[in-house]
């Protein structure tokens, strides 16, 4: 009787145990709807432009954080500002350099909780085939096996090679994205 009870145990244990281990592996999100805006002063005037051609790979569940992880690429040439003569010129070497880097890239290292649903995932962003370590808030709020994927990221476009220092357009840049995703 003895050997059944530990034998059991482990049968049970072992259970809980694949359980909790796959349930991260299990919440894959697929991307129904997304938005990516930023936001950079130019003349002192705040310019808004968007990008599309979002592709994202997201594995996420808010209790298994050390095994979520996430990988997103967006189309560079989808840029659009709302003035088709800026957008040629940012599409050009100068800038965004669209031909020879046709995808912006952004890759979880790790992701953390900051409070409740906000998260911080440390990740690599690679703009022009220059990579750099960012940080990007975010915020989950799931409803079912619905979900939303709100975060910002803070950036300096000349650490990527956009462009050249300019009085007239500022340095810095915040991108908004969101992502309405449902889960597998």
């Amino acid at each position: 009787m003895n050997f059944f009870w530990i034998y059991s145990k482990i049968l049970i244990f072992t259970c809980i145990a694949n359980v909790q281990f796959i349930s991260a592996q299990d919440v894959l999100w697929t991307v129904v709807d997304k938005k990516v805006v930023f936001t950079i002063r130019n003349a002192k005037v705040p310019v808004k432009g968007t990008f599309t051609g979002i592709m994202a790979k997201i594995l996420f569940d808010p209790t298994q954080l050390k095994s979520s992880s996430f990988l997103a690429s967006v189309t560079s040439s989808t840029i659009n500002t709302g003035i088709e003569m800026r957008d040629r010129h940012l599409k050009r070497a100068e800038y965004f350099d669209v031909l020879k880097h046709p995808e912006i890239n952004l890759k979880s290292k790790y992701i953390s909780l900051v409070k409740d649903n906000n998260y911080i995932a440390k990740c690599i962003l690679t703009i022009k085939g220059i990579s750099k370590d960012v940080d990007l808030p975010f915020s989950f709020i799931r409803k079912g096996n619905m979900a939303v994927f709100k975060g910002t990221l803070n950036l300096n476009r000349l650490d990527f090679g956009l462009g050249s220092s300019s009085i007239i357009m500022a340095n810095q840049l915040q991108v908004d994205i969101e992502i309405n995703s449902v889960s597998n």
